[in-house]
C-alpha cells in the first residue's frame, strides 16, 4: 500500500464521521500538551480522540521517544500536576485527549507493539474508508470539552473537509 498522511486523514474521517465522531479536525496544535495531533476527532459524547498516522515502522519506533507519552501515562494514573517531565520537558498542564490511537497500513506494527493506552487502527483501504480496530483505546481520563467549543469546532471542520476533497481531487 503506497498512501500520505493526507490521504490517510481523509479517509479516517469520513470513517470515523460515519461511526458518530461529532468533528475532526488534522495536523491540529495548541489543542493539547501534546503537541501536533494529525487527527483531532470529538464524539457527541465531548469526549476527545487524537490519532496518529503512521506508515513506516522506522517513523513508529520514533514516536516513542516523544515526551507526550509520559503525559499519557500520568494522566491514566489520575495525576493532573504540574511536575517536570522525567525527559526535562515542562507541560503546562497534565490536558490530554480522552484516547489516543495509532493509525497504521495493515500489519505494519503488532498489538504488542503498541503502549498500554494506546490503541490500533489498521488501514486496509483509505479510499473505501477500509479501516479496523485492532485495539482499543483505554480512556485516559473523563473530563469533556464543553458544547460552545464543539459548535465552533464542528463549523469550521466542515469548512476545512470541503476544501481538503477539493485539493486532493485537483492533484
Amino acid at each position: 500500500m503506497n498512501v500520505n498522511e493526507a490521504q490517510i486523514q481523509l479517509g479516517l474521517w469520513h470513517w470515523l464521521y460515519n461511526r458518530g465522531q461529532r468533528w475532526a479536525c488534522p495536523n491540529a496544535c495548541k489543542v493539547f500538551d501534546t503537541g501536533e495531533c494529525d487527527l483531532l476527532t470529538v464524539m457527541r459524547s465531548g469526549l476527545a480522540c487524537e490519532y496518529e498516522i503512521k506508515i513506516s515502522r522506522k517513523d513508529f519506533r520514533q514516536d516513542r521517544r516523544k515526551p507526550k507519552f509520559e503525559l499519557f501515562e500520568r494522566r491514566l494514573a489520575g495525576h493532573t500536576t504540574r511536575e517536570p517531565l522525567r525527559s526535562g520537558w515542562k507541560a503546562r498542564t497534565l490536558t490530554v485527549p480522552n484516547f489516543f490511537f495509532y493509525v497504521v497500513p495493515n500489519k505494519l506494527v503488532s498489538v504488542d507493539e503498541v503502549p498500554g493506552f494506546a490503541g490500533l487502527i489498521y488501514v486496509h483501504d483509505e479510499e473505501r474508508q477500509r479501516f479496523t480496530v485492532a485495539k482499543k483505546a483505554a480512556r485516559i481520563h473523563r473530563d469533556i470539552i464543553p458544547d460552545l467549543k464543539l459548535q465552533m469546532g464542528q463549523k469550521l471542520m466542515f469548512r476545512f473537509w470541503d476544501q481538503q476533497r477539493r485539493v486532493l481531487a485537483a492533484a
